[in-house]
């Protein structure tokens, strides 16, 4: 695999649906980082390669462009010196210079747009980096916190169709019933008792007033 290949397929990765299924999660994190860094060491590599080769043809065209100029200052040489044949022969020269530095400056312009593709790269790749460092932390726990929630939910559900829940359920609306019975069968006090009760005082009060004239007299 190259190096662009195994690039692209870091950056095109889902870290969290990677995470969905780690079950170590901070390792699975590491890995990657590793793996993102060891890459990015090799981006550097082989974009400084590509540097060298793309300086190396720029110096190529500044050759090819002296050599035009040569060729055309010894053509215009010749020809004042009366020489056609040479003027002639100079002027080959300087068509098939020009001809080379179409192409060297074709090769250079390549060579550009591959060192400006690798800094691209090499940018994406370190801003995936940062992200993935800051995230770290909180990816980790998101994971954790879903794995517990989704154990608990398992849990719950579990106990929501087993027998021991059922038998629960029973034991409650038992204890419910007999409530209810015992509500039902405590006594009631008697319809207007608060009546009778102030009736019978107020007659035990006639009772003592009378009481206590009869002593008077």
């Amino acid at each position: 695999m190259s190096i662009f290949s195994r690039f692209k397929d870091i950056i095109s990765s889902n870290i969290n649906s990677m995470l969905d299924d780690a079950e170590d999660p901070e390792k699975l994190i590491r890995l990657m980082l590793r793996e993102m860094e060891e890459t990015l060491v090799e981006l550097k590599s082989g974009c400084a390669a590509t540097m060298a080769e793309a300086g190396k043809a720029a110096q190529a065209e500044r050759e090819a462009e002296e050599e035009v100029v040569q060729w055309d200052k010894r053509a215009e040489l010749a020809l004042r010196a009366k020489r056609e044949d040479m003027a002639r022969e100079a002027l080959a020269e300087k068509l098939q210079a020009q001809e080379r530095l179409a192409q060297l400056a074709k090769n250079r312009e390549e060579y550009e747009r591959l060192v400006d593709k690798c800094r691209d790269d090499i940018r994406t790749l370190e801003e995936r980096i940062a992200h993935t460092r800051d995230r770290r932390r909180l990816l980790v726990e998101r994971h954790n916190q879903a794995r517990m929630r989704h154990q608990a939910h398992r849990t719950i559900n579990a106990a929501d169709n087993s027998d021991a829940m059922r038998r629960f359920n029973d034991l409650e609306q038992r204890i419910n019933r007999m409530e209810n019975e015992a509500e039902l069968s405590a006594p009631r006090p008697a319809p207007h008792s608060a009546f009778r009760d102030m009736e019978r005082d107020a007659a035990i009060e006639d009772e003592l007033a009378a009481l206590r004239r009869r002593m008077g007299e």
